[in-house]
Formats: C-alpha cells, sequence, structure tokens
C-alpha cells in the first residue's frame, strides 16, 4: 500500500526559500515525469490552481494504488505536491480573445422549440445531449430526433411542420446518443440509443444499448436491450464492419475507473423471431471513450473509425478496419496534458484537399470548470499520422462544435457552443464570456470568429441542416441545464434561421 497523507502548502511553501523551491523543483523533475508520466502525459503545473493541487496529487496516488501496480519507484508524496504547487499559480487567467469580438454579419431569427405544457417532462429543465437531422422513411422528409438528459427521453420534432411540438419516443435512464439504421433489415429504419444509465462519474452497471425498433405505424417503438450491465456509455455506431452483410454495433462505454472500453456488439445471425443476436468483443480496454464517429479513412472501402478518447488520456486515435471488424490504431493527434478537457470531434476536410481533417473541442468543464486552455482545433490530414495541429481559438467550455456552409462561399465554418455546469464565474459573467461562436472560414484553416450570443452557457448539443427546405442552413441548438430547477420552462431547443445579412 502507498502511505500517502494529506500535505498543506502555502503559495511560498512553508519558510523554503525560492533557491530551496527550485532545487526541489529540480531534483524532483525526472521522479515526477517517471512516476506521474509512465501511463499517460506528465500534468503541467500551470494548468490547476495551486489550492488543488495537493488533492489532485493524493488521486493521482490513489489511481495508482488502485491499479495493482508495484513497478514503479513510487516518490514523496509531501515532495510532488510541493513540486506543482510551487510551480502553480493562484488563478487561471483567461485569454481576452474570449470576448469582445463582433456580432455575426449573418442575420439570424431564433424560434424555440419546447414539450407540450400537458407533458410531465415539460416540468423538468432540458437537458439536451444529442440531436440528430435523420430521414427515417426515405422519402426526403427529416426530422429533428433528440435525447434529454433531464427527463430520460427521446424526442422528433418536424421543424418545417407549423405549429409541430416534440413527441416522446421512449424513456430511459440517461440516453447520451442515438443513431439511425435498420438493424433487422425490415425496410423500416430504427433508431439504436446509447443509454449512459448515470450522469455523474460513476463505475455503475446501468450503461446500456438499446435498440428502438419500429413498428408498422407511426411513432411506435419497441425499446429492446441489447447489451445491458456496462458502463457509462456515451456513444453508440452501427454500420457492418466484418463484411458479412449485416450490422454490427460500435458502443464507446465511458465508464470511469474501473470501467469503459470501446466494445463491438458483433451480428452474428437471426433470432427464431428474426431478430438480430449480437456477441460482445472488446476493442480497446481504455476508458473515456467520448464518441466513436465512422468514415473510411484510407479509402479502401472497409469502415474505420476515429476515437476521441478523454479521462487521462486525451487523444483523438483511428482505427483502421482491415474488413473484419479487426482494427489498427494510429494516432491522429494527443494532447499535452492528462486534465486537458476533450469534448468533441468533427471529421470534415476543412481546406479542400480532398482527404479528411479532424476539428477538436477540448472544453470539458464538468470535473474542475472552464480553462483558458479550452479551445477548438483543427487537426490537418496531410497524409500521415500525426495530423498536423493547429489552433483556431479560444471558448472555454466548449462542448459542441458542427460544421457547415453557413455563407454559401463554398467552405466549411464552424458554429460552437459551450457549457458551465455551476453558475457563471462572476469575472466571465460581469465581461460577457462568448456562449456561442461562428468561425467563418475566410481561406483554407484561417477563421473569423464573431459571437451569436453571450453569457448562456448552457449548449450541450449543436445539429445543422435546412430544416425548412428553403436552400439555407438552419442551426438547432439544444439547451444544457444539468439539472437545474430554475430552468424549468426553458426550450428544449432554439433554432437559429439565417435570413440574410444585417
Amino acid at each position: 500500500m502507498v502511505d500517502v497523507k494529506p500535505t498543506k502548502l502555502a503559495a511560498g511553501g512553508n519558510g523554503e526559500s525560492e533557491a530551496e523551491r527550485v532545487a526541489l523543483i529540480e531534483r524532483m523533475r525526472p521522479e515526477v515525469e517517471a512516476f506521474c508520466g509512465d501511463c499517460h502525459k506528465t500534468p503541467i503545473p500551470a494548468n490547476i490552481v495551486r489550492e488543488r493541487w495537493p488533492g489532485e496529487v493524493l488521486q493521482g496516488y490513489g489511481f495508482y494504488e488502485f491499479s495493482g501496480r508495484t513497478d514503479l519507484h513510487v516518490p514523496s508524496v509531501e515532495d510532488v505536491t510541493k513540486f506543482y504547487v510551487y510551480q502553480a499559480t493562484e488563478v487561471l487567467t483567461m485569454p481576452k480573445s474570449i470576448v469582445g469580438n463582433p456580432p455575426s454579419k449573418l442575420n439570424f431569427q431564433q424560434t424555440p422549440v419546447s414539450k407540450a405544457s400537458g407533458q410531465v417532462a415539460a416540468a423538468r429543465p432540458p437537458c439536451i445531449s444529442c440531436i440528430e437531422w435523420v430521414d427515417l422513411d426515405s422519402d426526403g422528409q427529416k426530422s429533428l430526433f433528440y435525447s434529454d438528459l433531464g427527463t430520460g427521453g427521446v424526442y422528433a420534432f418536424e421543424p418545417q411542420v407549423e405549429s409541430s411540438v416534440p413527441r416522446a419516443l421512449g424513456v430511459f435512464y440517461q440516453p447520451s446518443h442515438i443513431e439511425a439504421a435498420d438493424l433487422n433489415a425490415d425496410g423500416r429504419v430504427d433508431l439504436i440509443v446509447a443509454d449512459l444509465g448515470e450522469f455523474y462519474p460513476a463505475d455503475s452497471d446501468l450503461g446500456r444499448v438499446v435498440w428502438m425498433k419500429r413498428q408498422n405505424s407511426g411513432d411506435q417503438y419497441d425499446l429492446i436491450v441489447l447489451q445491458d450491465g456496462l458502463g457509462r456509455v456515451a456513444d453508440v455506431r452501427p454500420a457492418d464492419f466484418d463484411s458479412d452483410g449485416d450490422v454490427d454495433i460500435l458502443v464507446a462505454e465511458f465508464g470511469w475507473r474501473k470501467t469503459g472500453r470501446i466494445l463491438m456488439l458483433e451480428n452474428v445471425g437471426m433470432k427464431e423471431n428474426g431478430d438480430p443476436k449480437f456477441e460482445m468483443r472488446e476493442i480497446d480496454k481504455r476508458h473515456g471513450a467520448v464518441e466513436i464517429p465512422l468514415v473510411d479513412l484510407n479509402g479502401d472501402g472497409h469502415l474505420d473509425f476515429v476515437a476521441l478518447i478523454s479521462q487521462e488520456f486525451e487523444v483523438v486515435e483511428a482505427f483502421i478496419n482491415n474488413g473484419k471488424g479487426e482494427f489498427e490504431i494510429q494516432t491522429i493527434w494527443s494532447a499535452p496534458d492528462p486534465v486537458y478537457g476533450s469534448a468533441r470531434i468533427e471529421l470534415a476536410d476543412m481546406d479542400r484537399d480532398g482527404d479528411l481533417d479532424v476539428v477538436y473541442a477540448n472544453g470539458d468543464s464538468f470535473d474542475s470548470g472552464s480553462k483558458p486552455y479550452h479551445s477548438i482545433q483543427w487537426l490537418e490530414n496531410k497524409g500521415t499520422y500525426p495530423f498536423v495541429h493547429h489552433h483556431i481559438t479560444y471558448m472555454p467550455g466548449v462542448l459542441a462544435i458542427k460544421l457547415a456552409d453557413f455563407d454559401n462561399d463554398g467552405d466549411l465554418d464552424i458554429v460552437a457552443g459551450s457549457v458551465m455546469p455551476n453558475r457563471l464565474d462572476k469575472s466571465l459573467e460581469a465581461v460577457g464570456i462568448e456562449s456561442l461562436i461562428l468561425l467563418t472560414q475566410t481561406s483554407a484553416g484561417t477563421f473569423e470568429r464573431s459571437k451569436l450570443e453571450e453569457s448562456q452557457c448552457h449548449h450541450g448539443a449543436i445539429e445543422v441542416g435546412d430544416f425548412d427546405a428553403d436552400g439555407t442552413t438552419e442551426i438547432a441548438i439544444g439547451n444544457f441545464f444539468h439539472f437545474q430547477p430554475q430552468a424549468v420552462g426553458r426550450p428544449d431547443l432554439v433554432i437559429w434561421k439565417i435570413k440574410g445579412d444585417k
């Protein structure tokens, strides 16, 4: 057992001179890098405020003890705490660029979307985790499908239908993601739901993959649990990964400490009732997978996927499929710090050079608040791994990003929204932190920032599309109030429609 006792230090140490503090830092540096950096990047002292470092160090020692490993030299917890405290700052200074940017040149009209007042769910604050613009009937008529962690519901909404209100399709524990697929090849497109099971970090076994099996008429679904007993399931992606003609399901089990993996539910045939039968196998044993979008990265006709893995790993990985559902891993980009806050990725050809790049956001503020290095970044594909990293803009708490050509100039722009789970920091609130922004691409990889909204940091999901079939791109913004009672009555979604230049 590692003998760990809490250590409290004043900002300047416990009477040590500056020379003594510098000497300790240099003496401890190789020990810290060997111990703290053995299975992830060594934490950067300046990225956490001084008062939090004693607790962070204790947590790190706890992780090592929990792992069961005994192969590393364990340095003095008091000296490691001093190493970090001496180099940390009292406060994190936010970059000036997060405020004061010009309003967007595009003129938007906002339309709120709320559940019907008679619905029980309308009495709870919305906490929208996912929005998908999907054509379930293959008739050209799409709907917005979205999941609400606040109510546990999955809903459908037709923005092109006047006076339409969201319709409840099913209730889950904590539905975090929705994907469409005809799972049983009956000609009806179904929905597959990633059920987180439990919102707050925990090693519970409430995570599930649920099939919303569509019936013959309208919005009637049978809810069939395909896999339960999992850790917190953040994402699901149905596709044929092993080239056998049926639909498998890739699963991002975020978990927490003991739980968490990337899994495959492999479709191995049909049951007597005609429903598919699945066998589960592990693809990657790391916890913290946030999302796993699918793409054929190398153009060989087999579906690969890109995984955003957070927790202490903070990495974007390419999983290259050999056509049999077996994957080779290539690192697209690795963050410099294990508390970087990886939150979202989008795949697209940002510079129009014929290959797929990654737009990456690190703005997870749920563990320890917003950070000055929270930002939006472009990982440029130049044909080799890792991709080339480009910083685009800072945005504390950025949790949702989406790409579209909003100004109709032929290239992709970025809309981004932020979430801060607790009350806005007074200093950020006072200066009008930008909570919803537009990044207009002016040339390949160069973006002009403008603000759409400020001091409303509750946007956990974004979808884009021509919702009213008028030839322009609209934005659906999901409100994410993190179970805040005072937000009861706020809309689930707000549709932002471009009305032209201002």
